[in-house]
């Protein structure tokens, strides 16, 4: 079984790579919370097909610890056709194996706002502390 991304669940869950920054920053915030604390990622893999294949059902599936989603990454076999969700206590279904592709992708796409709302953070403080400067020297009113 393939850890690709399928075309049409892409489309339904990840941004659109033309959109603009703003665009994406609001799109981020409709990704599904990212669980904390330790999941063991040899509990993940399954070799029952997936009980699950709804795209809003991934969608709505909380997304384990990075860590955890690396490791779970390098470990398929290729015996694993699903995963379950042992991050979850309520849902106890296997998903399909691109899942995992979907978390990763997750976590850059948090990544890269991270890192921009970072950088206009940075740009915000710099011009709060020019602007008393600025005002001194009558540069601006």
């Amino acid at each position: 079984m393939s850890t690709d991304i399928p075309p049409e669940a892409r489309q339904k869950l990840l941004p659109d790579p033309t959109l603009s920054i703003i665009e994406l920053l609001q799109f981020s915030h409709s990704f599904p919370p990212i669980v904390s604390g330790r999941v063991n990622a040899a509990d993940f893999a399954s070799t029952e097909a997936p009980q699950i294949t709804d795209i809003d059902a991934v969608r709505a599936l909380p997304v384990p610890p990075l860590d955890t989603v690396r490791t779970l990454a390098g470990t398929i076999s290729p015996e694993t056709r699903s995963i379950k969700t042992p991050h979850v206590l309520s849902k106890k279904k296997s998903f399909p194996l691109w899942t995992i592709s979907y978390w990763l992708e997750v976590f850059h796409i948090q990544q890269i706002c991270f890192q921009w709302m970072n950088a206009e953070d940075a740009l915000r403080r710099q011009r709060e502390k020019m602007i008393p400067k600025l005002r001194k020297s009558k540069q601006i009113s």
